[in-house]
């Protein structure tokens, strides 16, 4: 006969071996972790403190003409990693219907504004008029200024972007 002491001994005795073994077969069958987990490539892009906006009419990148623009952009983003974006200017197509568009661009502090279509270039050019130390790209005709090229429009537009920005990232 057992006492009770002694039944609680045999109780505590098994458990503990109940344990053991399961934390032995844990280790044995465990599957084995490399010591090096191999990371990954980062898919983030680490961009140039310089970033090109280009002011569109309201279709965005779907507007005549801007599609090449566009490519060129991205050709010098791709050379010299900065950063480009857009921004559709929706609303009347009006110099002064476009010109907050231009100035939301100004106050984002882009390094180069692009501007694409008539009533786009038309405030770009007020824009640079009055603000000497932004730097310009304008898609189109007219004279050029210290702060703003002229890329004429046509086949040779996605080659002359590419140009323009490149001069006012190394400026």
């Amino acid at each position: 006969m057992v006492k009770n002491g002694a039944r609680l001994w045999l109780w505590l005795g098994g458990v503990a071996l109940a344990v053991a073994l399961v934390a032995a077969s844990m280790v044995v069958w465990w599957p084995a972790r490399p010591e090096k987990a191999a990371i990954p490539p980062s898919r983030t892009r680490d961009f140039a403190a310089f970033e090109a906006c280009l002011l569109t009419g309201a279709n965005g990148l779907a507007e005549p003409g801007v599609a090449d623009v566009w490519a060129g952009m991205r050709d010098v983003s791709d050379a010299t990693s900065i950063r480009i974006s857009f921004l559709a200017a929706s609303g009347p197509a009006t110099t002064a219907g476009i010109l907050p568009y231009l100035n939301a661009l100004i106050q984002r502090g882009c390094g180069v504004i692009v501007a694409v279509g008539g009533p786009e270039v038309a405030a770009a050019r007020a824009g640079a008029a009055k603000a000497p130390a932004m730097s310009f790209v304008l898609v189109g005709d007219g004279e050029a200024r210290t702060n703003a090229t002229v890329v004429p429009a046509g086949d040779g537009v996605r080659a002359g972007i590419g140009a323009a920005i490149r001069a006012r990232v190394r400026s």
